[in-house]
């Protein structure tokens, strides 16, 4: 059903989420709400909800919720805050609007193309992000991380798992690709600030996995000698 795909919170107290499916023409929301809703798939052509509001949407998604982080961005730009964004792509519905899948003309199969052209918004989406970071002198006080939440289905779309075994929805590595020891990138952060601890919530020199990310706001070993030593969460002042 619909999932959230951005969900923010300021220390001002402004929190906010807008809600989305798998579907990436804004035409298809063509349901006022849930409860025209009868089967578990028209859930996605719901208009998207922002908070307990319906919303008349007319970007693409992936557009639209790069739009919207660079927006409360700026809104919210001296206030801590934290932003979590699920894109919708690459997933199926495979759909991909003319803008990106012109700059793949060279590519034959439909399936690649619209998978290479819905990877390529969200580039473009995660670099209007940072942009605004940047031009808001926020770069240097911002932690960014990107990631996936798993391996793709490659009988579906066009997601290659390379040499890993299996795919989205078994027990393999394909699948927890995130958490492998294949020597693959699980994730990466960016933070660009001269001051960052170069062994954020470290342990042996590398993040666990995604799950470390929880300790990441509370705690920051001063220096890798202190990697062994009982973990004691210290809240910063501004979250107590």
């Amino acid at each position: 059903g619909v999932k959230v795909r951005l969900s923010y919170y300021c220390q001002g107290g402004m929190s906010a989420h807008l809600l989305g499916g798998h579907r990436c023409f804004s035409e298809d929301y063509t349901l006022a709400n849930e409860y025209e809703v009868n089967s578990q798939y028209a859930a996605y052509r719901t208009k998207l909800p922002r908070n307990t509001t319906r919303i008349e949407e007319t970007e693409y998604f992936t557009d639209a919720l790069s739009r919207e982080v660079v927006n409360y961005i700026e809104q919210y730009k001296d206030d801590p805050f934290f932003i979590y964004l699920a894109y919708n792509a690459p997933h199926a519905l495979m759909e991909a609007t003319d803008k990106y899948l012109d700059r793949f003309s060279g590519i034959e199969s439909k399936r690649w193309r619209t998978y290479a052209a819905m990877v390529s918004a969200v580039d473009d989406g995660v670099g209007r992000i940072l942009d605004q970071l940047e031009a808001l002198n926020l770069e240097e006080n911002t932690l960014v991380v990107f990631l996936s939440d798993n391996g793709g289905p490659e009988h579906v779309n066009a997601s290659d798992n390379g040499s890993l075994r299996g795919k989205k929805g078994d027990l393999f590595g394909g699948c927890a690709f995130l958490f492998s020891n294949h020597g693959g990138l699980d994730f990466f952060g960016h933070w660009v600030s001269s001051t960052a601890p170069s062994n954020l919530g470290a342990y042996n020199g590398a993040l666990v996995s995604t799950i470390s990310l929880a300790v990441l706001p509370f705690k920051v070993y001063p220096n890798p000698g202190q990697r062994n030593q009982a973990l004691t969460i210290e809240v910063p002042v501004e979250m107590q």
